[in-house]
């Protein structure tokens, strides 16, 4: 049967289709709250007086609506970037927000509690705390139209780390510590670093001439109840990173940074045991006087706090040196040991229910693009079958799906390779998850990376390799997620 509702025509503005909301009564007619939401959004959108919605056997008959259908009820958005598309939505703090047309004729800024200037534009004020930065002093943005969050009180009320907290029944903006007082040319207390505001404090450190670490400003106060990020590192022998060189100041630790220990989590520090089922991770520990080996799961970690100083990142590692990729067949020994360290590891961060991300980087055994050199291959009959000459691709997609099918995995559970040094032919199979149609797969360049000077095959990359292959690793997960 048919419902009809005719409703007045629609003022939009003639350059933006206006926005309107159903009236909550016609959901009692209509069981779909998003079929609701649809037509009304088509009745602005179209501009027409009537439109006929079928109902599931409701016979109500022909209904005249006497006012307006009421305005929306989302919040309007801090800014117009939000909205890359132009069409009046935009996406903030995990919500749907209306682009507000400004009247720059009647627009004035609110600057009666401060003595900064009014910004002249209000991109100088990328991340909408309402300050931006103009002709080397901060300035004030503020249209009587825009909505400006107040600051927040706590910074844990920002428990995903996206700079926007929720207090008081409102959205909040947290403010970070500066990492460097330069940042703060005009001396006014707010600094800019990484491309959002910060606040100089007493302890913030003044030689710009040392590269700024995320850890500096804040050193000692991050703990599990702060993780951003939990990452499962696994592989071969190059997860393991054994034999390679360690230096003081590359490799010192990061505040922001955990490791799933022998000992549980802790700072993430290379003398530590990272895999006490198999190796005992660097080494160092078991031999005195040695100095530890190095980690590209270590400089990942490092990376992606320096990309963005509100993560904090935790990652447990994994490896099982000279194996083929047929070692993690779902059911194996090694499948079963990393679902169990995975599921002790992310009992001990109760607010994190799955993995963030999988990095993966193995290969060496398989080497070939056309079946596998591996010794123990599983999951074919003949050489001669599509399983066996597609046998590393058809391994890898399982492995991820099995992955994102563990209680502690999801499709949002972003799986990224890496390239290994000499094995050409998986590399080609690996750089495929750079073209496939799932946006949180992806694999970093590696094969122009050094290798170990004592590693006569090259297989092996040296303390440098690894840094930068943690960096790239890094990079890319911070581009996909």
């Amino acid at each position: 049967s048919t419902f009809r509702v005719t409703v007045p025509e629609l003022q939009c503005p003639a350059d933006k289709t206006a926005r309107f909301m159903c009236p909550s009564w016609l959901s009692t007619y209509v069981d779909s709250q998003m079929l609701i939401t649809a037509c009304c959004f088509l009745f602005a959108r179209l501009r027409v007086a009537s439109a006929t919605i079928l109902g599931a056997g409701i016979a109500v008959g022909v209904l005249t609506l006497a006012v307006p259908v009421q305005a929306q009820q989302f919040p309007d958005c801090v800014s117009a970037s939000s909205d890359s598309d132009g069409d009046g939505w935009g996406w903030e703090n995990n919500r749907s927000c209306v682009v507000v047309e400004e009247d720059s004729s009647s627009s004035s800024a609110d600057i009666s509690n401060t003595s900064h200037p009014v910004c002249r534009s209000d991109e100088t004020d990328p991340d909408g705390d309402g300050y931006g930065y103009e002709d080397g002093v901060s300035c004030v943005v503020q249209p009587v139209d825009r909505r400006v969050y107040p600051f927040c009180a706590d910074r844990n009320s920002d428990p995903d780390g996206d700079g926007y907290g929720w207090e008081n029944n409102n959205s909040c903006i947290v403010i970070l510590d500066c990492i460097d007082s330069s940042s703060d040319p005009d001396g006014d207390g707010y600094g800019w670093e990484n491309n959002r505001s910060c606040i100089v404090t007493s302890g913030t450190a003044s030689d710009s001439t040392t590269p700024p670490k995320a850890s500096a400003a804040q050193a000692g106060t991050y703990t599990l109840d702060n993780v951003t990020d939990v990452v499962l590192v696994t592989g071969q022998s190059n997860v393991l990173g054994a034999n390679t060189s360690f230096d003081s100041q590359l490799d010192e630790p990061n505040q922001q940074v955990f490791a799933y220990t022998d000992s549980g989590w802790q700072v993430a520090d290379l003398h530590q045991v990272w895999d006490r089922f198999m190796h005992p991770g660097n080494h160092s520990t078991s031999v005195p006087g040695r100095e530890p080996a190095n980690s590209f799961a270590f400089h990942f970690g490092k990376s992606l706090v320096e990309i963005d100083v509100t993560r904090v990142v935790a990652f447990i590692v994994a490896p099982s040196p000279g194996q083929g990729i047929s070692h993690w067949d779902a059911g194996s020994e090694q499948y079963r040991r990393i679902q169990e360290k995975v599921n002790e590891a992310l009992d001990k961060i109760p607010h994190k229910y799955s993995l963030d991300a999988v990095l993966w980087h193995q290969g060496e055994n398989d080497w070939l693009y056309e079946g596998t050199a591996d010794a123990n291959p599983t999951g074919f009959t003949s050489e001669e079958s599509y399983e066996y000459k597609n046998y590393y691709k058809i391994k890898l997609n399982a492995l991820i799906n099995n992955f994102r099918s563990e209680p502690w995995g999801s499709n949002q559970t972003a799986f990224i390779c890496g390239e290994t040094r000499r094995a050409e032919g998986v590399n080609r199979r690996l750089n495929a998850l750079n073209d496939d149609n799932d946006t949180l797969t992806a694999c970093v360049q590696g094969s122009d990376l050094p290798a170990r000077a004592d590693d006569a095959v090259g297989s092996h990359f040296s303390a440098e390799g690894l840094r930068t292959l943690g960096q790239r690793y890094a990079e890319k997960y911070f581009e996909i997620k």
